[in-house]
């Protein structure tokens, strides 16, 4: 078994007013933990969260969303090197938009 954990600090700054960059997400992170059930076959959930803005109409400041997404992976490595994947992304069928008034598919 194996866990892996990410990070990302992002400070986007525009360079002529030193205003945060809209559309960039200032904290990031994901968490996912792989299970090797046999030397084929590979299962694994994962997660990812971001901060994002829902609304970048200047002067205002953005105001930020929090969204999560589950994923469930796995992949059997059949030989001769032929492997199937298959990945459900967005598990729960959380809506969430990456950019507001750009909605994210559903899971369905």
């Amino acid at each position: 078994m194996t866990l892996q954990f990410s990070y990302t600090y992002l400070d986007a700054k525009d360079d002529v007013t030193d205003a945060p960059l809209i559309r960039r997400p200032e904290h990031r992170g994901s968490a996912q933990v792989v299970w090797q059930a046999s030397e084929a076959w590979t299962l694994g959930v994962g997660r990812r969260g971001r901060l994002v803005d829902a609304m970048a109409v200047p002067p205002h400041r953005p105001r930020c969303l929090t969204n999560t997404v589950i994923r469930f992976f796995s992949h059997y490595d059949f030989g001769h090197g032929f492997r199937a994947h298959v990945r459900l992304e967005n598990a729960f069928d959380e809506e969430y938009a990456e950019v507001q008034g750009y909605p994210a598919l559903p899971s369905k």
